[in-house]
Parts: C-alpha cells; structure tokens; sequence
C-alpha cells in the first residue's frame, strides 16, 4: 500500500467505528472474534494490516485500544474512539478544513472518504473500500441503462445487502441479482459485480 491507501484504510476504520458506535465514543468494540466479524476480516495477513492500523490509531490519539501478544497470537480486547477520533470523522463529513489533520492522514485520503458516506463499510482488503453507497453510485452512474432498470437494480443491490451476515442466503440472491443484469449489459454487470465479490470472501 503506498501513502493514500494506509491512510484511506485508517480513516475507513474510524468512520466504520463511528458507525458501529454511532458516533458515540463511551461505546468499547471487543474482542478479537467480534471485531474481526464486524469488519469482515478474514486472513491472518489482513488481521495484521489491521493490527498495524489499530497501533497506529492508537499511538496518535483517535482510539483506545487493549491489545495484547499471546501464544497463539495477538489479542484485541477492546477498541474504542476517542473525541479525537470522533472530531476527523465528523471534520471530513461537514467538508470542514482538514488542514489539522494533514501531518496523519493525506488530504487525499481524507477527500476520499467523503465520498463514502454513512452505509456498509467494507474493510477485508487493505487496497480497498468497497461500500453500498459506491455501488449505488456506479448504478446510477450507467448511462447505457435504463431509469426503471437503475431503480430495479438498486432496489435488488439493497435487498442483497441484507443477507450480508448470512454467506448461503447472500449467494443465492446473489446470483439472481447476476442472472437479472447480464440481461441489462456488461456495464451493469459490472457495476454490483465488486460488491458482491467483495461481501462473497
């Protein structure tokens, strides 16, 4: 990952925080099984990368967190924003300055997530963030489909979102979600085709 791409993948885990908590900082996230269901992680390495960037977070003020080295591995207890934390999500939300910010997190990554807005924050790859509100955008974004067929698909994209919590539940609407854009184009196909890969790892 180059210098964006560490610092759209911190800011992407406080903004999913603030989601989880609702923005609200008394509310601890533990422990290591939750928080790795919570953000969708699933290997052993992006379990370190995110290890890397709790550590991070930590050591600059935007979290607490109660981590500790085990035999078997790294334990996270718990992790919890700080107002610090709470202040740049909000900062980057309300389109405030960001020049506070800057000596931690690139102005790039910081515009970036403004583009991510509140909605299913997918964190199991470190080089990238594939949320709803970013498929929904290239939904509408196709200019070879039909109104009718945009709201047809956006409705089915936001049906499928909520079987994400269930892998077998999420296939099989999946692949009727699949069956109806190949009909509609490559484009469209191409459109919710990440999304669904990324919720299928």
């Amino acid at each position: 990952m180059n210098v964006n791409e560490r610092g759209l993948y911190r800011l992407s885990i406080l903004k999913k925080m603030c989601e989880i908590t609702d923005y609200n900082i008394s509310v601890q996230i533990g422990q290591t099984q939750q928080i790795k269901q919570l953000f969708q992680i699933k290997t052993n390495e992006e379990f370190e990368t995110f290890l890397g960037a709790i550590t991070y977070l930590t050591q600059k003020g935007y979290i607490y967190s109660k981590i500790t080295p085990l035999l078997g591995g790294t334990e996270i207890f718990s992790i919890q924003l700080t107002a610090y934390g709470l202040d740049v999500i909000e900062t980057i939300e309300r389109n405030n300055s960001l020049e506070k910010y800057e000596d931690d997190f690139s102005s790039t990554s910081m515009i970036k997530l403004q583009n991510i807005s509140n909605s299913n924050i997918i964190i199991n790859s470190p080089n990238s963030v594939i949320t709803l509100t970013n498929t929904m955008d290239a939904i509408k974004a196709l200019s070879e489909t039909a109104d009718s067929d945009k709201e047809e698909l956006i409705k089915q994209v936001t049906e499928l979102s909520s079987c994400s919590d269930n892998k077998s539940k999420f296939w099989e609407k999946a692949k009727s979600v699949l069956g109806w854009v190949i009909d509609k184009g490559a484009d469209a196909a191409i459109a919710v085709l990440p999304y669904i890969l990324e919720n299928m790892k």
